[in-house]
């Protein structure tokens, strides 16, 4: 982190849960630029690779506590270690699919990486790692330990493992106290976001007929019901709307802002992004507020309860979309999330 934090955090979730589910000891590195190239990435990603004083700005690592360091254990195994066989080099980011038994009775430190997956938008979604799916019909402990994890869902699950296990979002990106005040939803609040991103740096996100269709589908019967009950007189039980906004491009946001506050009513918020997020992106699609900024958009977006829009096949909004329904989960909200997938190319 900040950033690809769509892309390796969910790597980390997946090789967290490998390590709960065969009782192994997981070891903590920061993707850094060097790491970068150890595990044979190269190329573009590792120019702007993260940094552990990067990640600290934006996240409070609660693991540190409990993880140790990868730097810090490996010189103490290699000098204790008595065989030669043992191999203490990084894992590769590897694409393949693995099951429970390539991991078994390994004497490896580091042992062939899980990925995150998402299947294509001619497929189903689905976010379990290969090796979950492959031994979901096994008694054996690991595969035991693994369905009781998922048992309330990934999206579930990876929003706890980033809120309740490994972070903390930082202080400084928070919104100031007097917009927190603004912007706090009512008990007859309706909470709403929208994520949208852009694909290429030549994008410059002045056309936003998705986004307009997604807020029709999810704000329109709101919209409906709201000016029946104005309609009505009914105004001791009218409802406030409020839409989080995150995007990679300026110009999208304003677009929305205004179609949302003319056509439904509804009041657009946006972070406020700090100067900790005005830095290069890690591609310069990801537009000005790459990096911190996203996880300023994250913390202020997760506050939606009651719909999602974005891009259902993306590991950016799929961060999104799992603090928000692990927060519903917590509100003690059953019914399924709304949801508009936005296009993911």
């Amino acid at each position: 982190c900040p950033h690809a934090a769509g892309n390796l955090l969910h790597d980390f979730y997946n090789q967290l849960l490998v390590g709960v589910a065969l009782n192994r000891t997981v070891l903590l590195k920061y993707q850094d630029a060097e790491t970068c190239q150890a595990i044979h990435q190269g190329g573009l990603r590792c120019r702007k690779a993260n940094t552990r004083h990067d990640c600290e700005q934006t996240l409070r690592l609660k693991a540190s506590s409990w993880l140790p360091f990868y730097d810090d254990w490996i010189p103490r195994l290699q000098s204790s270690s008595t065989s030669s066989s043992v191999d203490f080099s990084l894992p590769m980011r590897d694409s393949k699919a693995y099951t429970i038994d390539d991991w078994q009775h390994k004497t490896l430190v580091a042992f062939r990486s899980v990925q995150y997956y998402i299947a294509t938008p001619t497929g189903s979604i689905w976010k379990d790692p290969i090796f979950l799916s492959q031994n979901n019909k096994k008694d054996d402990f690991s595969s035991t330990v693994l369905r009781q994890l998922y048992s309330s869902g990934a999206d579930i699950l990876y929003g706890m493992l980033f809120r309740q296990i490994l972070f903390d979002f930082h202080p400084q990106i928070a919104p100031p106290e007097s917009k927190q005040e603004e912007i706090k939803p009512s008990e007859n609040t309706k909470t709403f976001v929208v994520h949208s991103r852009h694909f290429r740096t030549a994008d410059t996100g002045t056309k936003a007929l998705a986004e307009f269709a997604c807020l029709e589908q999810l704000l329109g019967d709101f919209h409906k019901k709201e000016q029946h009950r104005q309609t009505q007189q009914q105004h001791q039980h009218q409802e406030r709307c409020i839409v989080y906004l995150m995007s990679d491009r300026e110009t999208t946001i304003g677009i929305l802002q205004s179609h949302i506050r003319q056509k439904y009513h509804c009041q657009p918020v946006v972070a406020t992004h700090s100067s900790i997020s005005a830095t290069a992106g890690h591609y310069q699609e990801h537009g000005v507020w790459a990096g911190a900024g996203f996880i300023q958009d994250l913390m202020l977006g997760s506050q939606a309860r009651d719909g999602f829009i974005g891009h259902c096949y993306r590991s950016s909004s799929q961060l999104l979309r799992e603090l928000v329904e692990y927060n519903r989960h917590m509100d003690g909200i059953l019914e399924e999330l709304p949801t508009c997938c936005l296009p993911s190319v």
